[in-house]
């Protein structure tokens, strides 16, 4: 039975690639099945993950069919202690939610993605925040995003991994973000 899971597991990670097959629904699901049989709790949360990637992915945009995937693989996550992975769901949660714009739920998914992450400097810490600015940008909320931009800018000039030239064009991107959140401001008033 582990051989057949790693092969699901191996075709569903091979339709990752073409995100336009929808023969790969079938095989997702196939894959979701089988592990739950084999009750090998890592093993199911790969195929509900990668079930749930596909379905987010650019070509299917099917967000809602996502959301109960990625909710049960934070919550086994979080139950094993596995924090990172299950911040890795939150944080795919706050994609789910802002596309179907239910934006105070991907606030708090973002909020729980950052709890787990504990790291601030973590690259998916800057992903989770970034996420919860395009939701409190939804919301009306432009300064707290305009926050969020403001903290990671001062981050990333302090990030001593960072080279001089990544960090200059990480800090470009968020006075981007600064500015168009500006003009929403002057928009608003």
């Amino acid at each position: 039975l582990r051989s057949r899971l790693f092969e699901f597991a191996g075709l569903c990670e091979a339709y990752l690639v073409d995100e336009a097959d929808e023969s790969a629904e079938p095989l997702f699901l196939q894959s979701v099945e089988e592990a739950e049989k084999s009750q090998i709790i890592e093993r199911v949360g790969e195929a509900k993950n990668g079930f749930a990637l596909w379905l987010i992915s650019p070509k299917q945009k099917k967000f809602e069919e996502a959301i109960p995937l990625f909710e049960d693989v934070a919550r086994v996550q979080e139950e094993i202690g596995n924090k990172r992975t299950a911040g890795h769901a939150h944080n795919n949660l706050v994609v789910c939610h802002n596309e179907t714009g239910n934006f105070e739920q991907a606030i708090e998914e973002a909020d729980k993605a950052l709890e787990l992450y504990e790291d601030p400097n973590l690259n998916h810490s800057f992903s989770a925040r970034f996420r919860k600015s395009v939701a409190l940008r939804g919301l009306g909320r432009f300064e707290e995003a305009l926050a969020i931009y403001e903290l990671h800018k001062s981050l990333r000039a302090q990030d001593p991994k960072l080279s001089e030239q990544e960090k200059a064009r990480l800090i470009a991107n968020e006075d981007r973000n600064i500015e168009a959140t500006k003009e929403q401001i002057k928009g608003k008033g």
